[in-house]
C-alpha cells in the first residue's frame, strides 16, 4: 500500500507540473492573438452559417435569440434545428416562429425541423447541414452559447485553415452568487479543464505534434466548411456521444483541429445532481474508445498501429477520470486508519495543491483577458477537494448503465436548462 501512495504522489506531482506548463502555453497563445482582435472590423459576415440544435428549450429560446442577435444583424445566418420529438405545448418551434416575427428576423433567422420523433442531436445536425449546398462556413453552437463578433472575425481572417482542417472554440463558465459555493467550485474545475487541458492539447496539434496527441472535439464551438463536412462523413448517428468519436475520425483522416483563441461563454449545471449526470454523459466518449477503433478499422482498414495508439490515448482519459479520485480516496483513508498522520498531512497537501492551484491559475488567465470579472477564491479548498473526491460518480453511473445494458442513444441524458 505504501507503494501505491508513493505512485499516486508521483502522479499528482507530474499532473501539477504538466498542468502549470499547459496553462502557461494557453496564456502565451491568448496574449499573441486576442490582443489583436478588437471586435470593430467592418465586414460582411454572410458566408457564415450558425447551426443550433434544440429540443425542449422553451425556457431559454428567447434569450438564445438575444444572444445571437448582434451576429444576425451583421449578416450571419442562424438556423435553429428543431425536432418533432417535442410534445410539450408550446413547442420550441412554435416559440421560435413567434420571436422571429416579433424581432423582424424572417429570412435572417431560420428554422429547420427534423422530421422524426426518433434520433438525437447528431441526427438534427446532419439533416440541417445536408441542406446547405454551397461551401459555406458552418459553426455549431448550443442554445445557451454566447459568442461575440471577434469569433467570427477570427474565423474569416484565418479561413484558409478550414481548407484542410476544422476550428474548435472552447468554453468558459461564469460564476454566480446564486450557484452556491459547491457549483462555483465545479465551474472553477471546468474552467481549469479548458485552460489547462483542452486548449493546450489543441495547440500541440496546431503546432504539428499530432501522432501521440489524440484530441477530441466538444461539439459546440465546432467550425468547418460544407466540403470538410463531406470529407469527415458527418456526425455519427450510432454512438451515444457524437463529439469524441468525431475527434477520433478527424485524427485518423489527418484533419487538423485548430483552437480558436477566443472563448465561448456557456451556461453551467444548476445543481450537483445535474452536473454529475452531465459528467456521466461526457464519460461515454473515452469509455467507448476501443469500440470506435474496431468499427473504424472494419470500415476503413486504416493502419492498425495508428488506430491502437489513438484508442489507448483516448481510453486513458476514461481510466484517469474514473480511477484517480478512487485512488486518492483509498490512500487518504488508509493513511488515517493506520495513524500515519505525517504522511497523511503531506499527501493531503499534495491533493489540495493539485485540486486548487491549477484552478486558481486557470481562472487568473480568464480574469486577465476579461472573460471573468474576478476569481472565485472562496471555493478553492474544501469544496474543490470534495469534488475531486467524488469525480468518479459520473463514470460510475455510466459503467452501471453499461453493465445493466441500459446505456444507449435512446436514453441519453439531456442536460436540464434553467
Amino acid at each position: 500500500m505504501h507503494f501505491i501512495v508513493l505512485m499516486m504522489s508521483i502522479f499528482l506531482l507530474i499532473g501539477i507540473i504538466r498542468g502549470i506548463l499547459r496553462i502557461k502555453d494557453t496564456k502565451t497563445s491568448l496574449k499573441n492573438y486576442t490582443d489583436k482582435l478588437k471586435g470593430n472590423i467592418v465586414r460582411e459576415f454572410s458566408d457564415i452559417d450558425i447551426i443550433i440544435p434544440v429540443y425542449n428549450e422553451q425556457k431559454i429560446i428567447k434569450q438564445s435569440i438575444n444572444n445571437f442577435l448582434p451576429l444576425i444583424e451583421k449578416g450571419v445566418r442562424v438556423t435553429y434545428v428543431t425536432t418533432q420529438k417535442e410534445e410539450s405545448s408550446p413547442t420550441t418551434k412554435e416559440l421560435l416562429r413567434k420571436y422571429i416575427a416579433e424581432y423582424h428576423l424572417v429570412g435572417k433567422c431560420m428554422i429547420v425541423d427534423y422530421p422524426s420523433k426518433k434520433g438525437v442531436m447528431s441526427h438534427q445536425l446532419n439533416f440541417a447541414i445536408k441542406q446547405i449546398k454551397e461551401n459555406r462556413i458552418i459553426c455549431i453552437y448550443n442554445v445557451d452559447s454566447r459568442i461575440d463578433i471577434r469569433t467570427i472575425e477570427y474565423i474569416l481572417e484565418n479561413k484558409d485553415i478550414l481548407s484542410e482542417g476544422v476550428f474548435q472554440q472552447y468554453s468558459f463558465f461564469s460564476h454566480k452568487k446564486e450557484n452556491g459555493v459547491l457549483i462555483n467550485s465545479a465551474i472553477a474545475w471546468q474552467n481549469r479543464w479548458t485552460i489547462g487541458y483542452e486548449y493546450p492539447k489543441a495547440l500541440k496539434e496546431k503546432n504539428g505534434k499530432k501522432w501521440y496527441n489524440f484530441n477530441y472535439v466538444i461539439g459546440h464551438g465546432l467550425i468547418f466548411t460544407r466540403r470538410m463536412y463531406d470529407k469527415f462523413g458527418g456526425f455519427s448517428e450510432e454512438e451515444i456521444n457524437e463529439d469524441n468519436v468525431l475527434g477520433y475520425k478527424l485524427h485518423l483522416k489527418n484533419i487538423r483541429i485548430t483552437p480558436v483563441p477566443i472563448f465561448e461563454n456557456a451556461d453551467f449545471a444548476s445543481s450537483l445532481g445535474i452536473y454529475l449526470k452531465q459528467q456521466s454523459t461526457w464519460f461515454n466518449g473515452p469509455a467507448y474508445a476501443f469500440k470506435y477503433a474496431y468499427k473504424y478499422y472494419q470500415n476503413e482498414k486504416n493502419d492498425l498501429g495508428n488506430i491502437t495508439l489513438v484508442s489507448i490515448s483516448n481510453f486513458k482519459n476514461a481510466l484517469n477520470w474514473a480511477l484517480l479520485p478512487i485512488g486518492l480516496d483509498i490512500c487518504l483513508i488508509y493513511l488515517v486508519v493506520n495513524s500515519q498522520i505525517l504522511t497523511f498531512i503531506l499527501f493531503l497537501l499534495l491533493v489540495v495543491i493539485y485540486a486548487t492551484v491549477l484552478d486558481f491559475l486557470s481562472e487568473k488567465v480568464l480574469v486577465s483577458h476579461g472573460y471573468l470579472k474576478k476569481q472565485n477564491k472562496a471555493s478553492y479548498f474544501f469544496d474543490t477537494c470534495f469534488l475531486l473526491g467524488i469525480h468518479f460518480v459520473g463514470p460510475l453511473i455510466t459503467i452501471t448503465k453499461i453493465l445493466f445494458r441500459k446505456n444507449s442513444i435512446s436514453n441519453k441524458y439531456k442536460t436540464e436548462k434553467s
